[in-house]
């Protein structure tokens, strides 16, 4: 599965302190595989590999709380799809996603194969972790991780360049307080990056210096 980047995080609730994987590059592997397992799990009959699948997906036995916890926008619909209540989730990339995933291991299984065979694979997958560690930039290596990769919209990269350096609690603060009414007020990305540009026109009249700005490298 390639490089999973990680800062270790040890959030403190009352008098207890637990630790959590804040993570800078694979959130998005991370997440379509936690969506397979739980297609998977709706389609596999034997009862011992579901009980195993719902250990991969949940933090305690009792199931009140998932291993993963995507960005905010995403949550909601993450959350009732765990719950099988996928039917109430919102239009989203996080549910087409999972209903393509419920598609295509029906059709493995009309092909005469079972989804139990899909889950061996799983089993068999390998990633590299990598942790960060105190003062290592995460912007920086995030920017070197993905030079390679997809190139992530302009959107994506201010939004990462704006909290990448701040800890999960101020992250999750700017982007409740900030960045999520700027969404709901703007809309689609497309929208977002247009009132970006827009607003980088006022300070920087010279084009290419917006192309700068915007771009993955300079950022």
């Amino acid at each position: 599965m390639g490089t999973i980047t990680y800062i270790l995080h040890f959030k403190q609730e009352g008098f207890q302190s637990h630790q959590e994987y804040v993570i800078i590059d694979g959130q998005q592997r991370i997440t379509t595989i936690m969506l397979l397992l739980k297609a998977l799990e709706t389609k596999i009959k034997d009862e011992y590999i579901k009980i195993d699948i719902k250990r991969f997906i949940n933090l305690h036995e009792n199931h009140t709380k998932l291993r993963l916890k995507p960005i905010e926008k995403d949550r909601e619909n993450f959350s009732l799809i765990m719950q099988d209540r996928y039917k109430e989730a919102h239009s989203s990339k996080i549910k087409t996603n999972y209903t393509f995933l419920l598609r295509e291991i029906e059709k493995y299984q009309t092909e005469g194969y079972k989804a139990e065979e899909i889950y061996g694979a799983f089993l068999r997958l390998k990633i590299v972790g990598i942790g960060l560690e105190k003062g290592d930039d995460p912007q920086v290596v995030f920017e070197s991780i993905n030079a390679t990769g997809v190139r992530l919209e302009g959107v994506d990269l201010i939004r990462n360049f704006l909290m990448m350096d701040k800890d999960y609690e101020n992250q999750e603060k700017l982007f409740t307080n900030y960045w999520k009414k700027i969404e709901e007020h703007l809309g689609s990305e497309k929208d977002i990056e247009a009132f970006i540009i827009d607003f980088l026109r006022i300070f920087f009249p010279d084009v290419k210096k917006i192309i700068i700005i915007l771009s993955l490298r300079s950022l």
